[in-house]
């Protein structure tokens, strides 16, 4: 066994500050006569311990670009999926998550749209004598009630249920658990503002006029008949990767007037691809195209624009090209990874998604929503970085044991899809996407 200093911050007063400082000083001056001196060896000290392991990041264009796919966009719908803790009445429930903005008074649950938002939605009461009850939210309005304790009252959404509630002598139940959840699949998922940098005012979402070959129902209207319609894709950020080299662009299009135009050029002067071909069928598209200038800061985005007419685009995905790593991830993240060795890794997840998120790839979900402060396709709605599959293969090439984070909103069903998927038959159900 080797001798080891452990040094430990801790808040003290002024004379024991000083004090301190004498002691460290004189160790300071002992370490200067005779510094410890350690050594390592070959020799095993203690065998069958679990290496260390390790919570993996963010992946983004910006600062831990980790993925072959560098940015995908399906144009698909939104999940809303909240848990609540409140008291169950027979007829509704009321949520002890106030939605009052204690600065201006006013409900963030209905200011946002969430409550109306939510009339139409589906619940389940997760705990007491009726958890498992599901049906229809058919209103939300206010309530003033106790919420955590006698001390607290508020105004607080309340969930009108389709259904009367059998109720151990039809008392309230406080402490229940209730879930609500509506999914909009009209409403897509864009990650920005209309008129912001990513997406020009002129692109719309839409439904039921997709490829038959996609994923999913929504599709992007860009609308350049009289001003340009344009939409921008990631790629990385050569301060943090390496952003030359080659890229594939896939996508699905097809054009809806007589005589659009539609580009897909690299930004920045970099490179310029000829017009797409376009039908008034949807086509499936690739092209390979090479950045071979970026320096210092360069983040360089394709950019996808539309003049002279009206064009669908569905199920966009860039990905670096040549990559020798036999996962998903880049060779650099699986080199890191590898050359560590970590025992675990680890994926936390948390709020309101669905195992399907859960499980695929980006351009395989649709975005989620917990949030009660904002609704709608420019909100905070986000995807999953990593899908399951990816990450359990990520963890098998590395020789890793998994810790995948499971969200905290799935329901029974979804529970039972999701151990079909990871020991089910190779051939049933969810098995058969494993």
């Amino acid at each position: 066994m080797y001798p080891i200093t452990t040094f430990h911050a801790i808040h003290v007063g002024p004379l024991m500050q000083l004090r301190c400082l004498a002691a460290c000083i004189l160790l300071s001056a002992s370490a200067a006569w005779s510094a410890t001196q350690v050594a390592i060896s070959d020799a095993i000290v203690v065998s069958n311990v679990s290496r260390l392991g390790i919570n993996l990041a963010e992946n983004n264009y910006y600062d831990s670009p980790s993925m072959k796919v560098t940015d995908t966009k399906n144009f698909e719908g939104i999940a809303y999926r909240q848990c609540h803790e409140g008291t169950l009445f027979t007829n509704g429930f009321g949520t002890w998550r106030t939605g009052s903005n204690i600065y201006t008074g006013s409900n963030i649950y209905i200011d946002s749209g969430w409550a109306a938002l939510m009339v139409g939605g589906t619940y389940r009461i997760l705990s007491g004598n009726v958890a498992g009850t599901t049906g229809t939210i058919v209103a939300v309005s206010n309530i003033y009630m106790m919420t955590w304790n006698t001390d607290q009252s508020n105004d607080v959404p309340f969930f009108v249920l389709d259904k009367a509630v059998a109720l151990p002598g039809g008392q309230p139940q406080r402490g229940a658990g209730f879930m609500v959840e509506k999914f909009v699949l009209d409403g897509g998922y864009l990650n920005g503002t209309y008129d912001g940098y990513w997406l020009q005012t002129n692109c719309f979402l839409l439904t039921g006029d997709v490829s038959p070959n996609s994923w999913g129902v929504g599709a992007l209207n860009m609308v350049g008949a009289t001003n340009r319609a344009h939409f921008r894709m990631a790629t990385v950020g050569q301060s943090i990767a390496e952003a030359n080299g080659p890229y594939r662009v896939t996508f699905r299009a097809r054009k809806t007037t007589a005589a659009p135009v539609l580009w897909v050029n690299l930004d920045a002067g970099i490179q310029t691809n000829a017009p797409v071909a376009l039908s008034t069928s949807w086509t499936d598209y690739s092209y390979v195209m090479t950045v071979t200038n970026a320096t210092g800061t360069a983040n360089p985005r394709f950019t996808f624009y539309v003049t002279n007419g009206n064009v669908l685009v569905d199920d966009v995905c860039v990905e670096k090209l040549f990559d020798p790593s036999p996962v998903a991830y880049t060779m650099a993240t699986f080199a890191a990874l590898t050359n560590m060795r970590p025992g675990i890794l680890r994926w936390v997840q948390m709020g309101g998604n669905t195992v399907s998120n859960t499980i695929f790839d980006q351009l395989h979900q649709y975005a989620y929503l917990d949030d009660p402060s904002t609704v709608g396709p420019n909100g905070a709605a986000v995807k999953e970085e990593y899908g399951m599959h990816e990450f359990l293969e990520l963890c098998e090439e590395v020789g890793a044991e998994s810790w995948y984070n499971l969200p905290g909103a799935l329901d029974p069903p979804e529970i039972a899809q999701f151990m079909e998927y990871i020991a089910g038959p190779s051939n049933v159900g969810m098995g058969k996407i494993r």
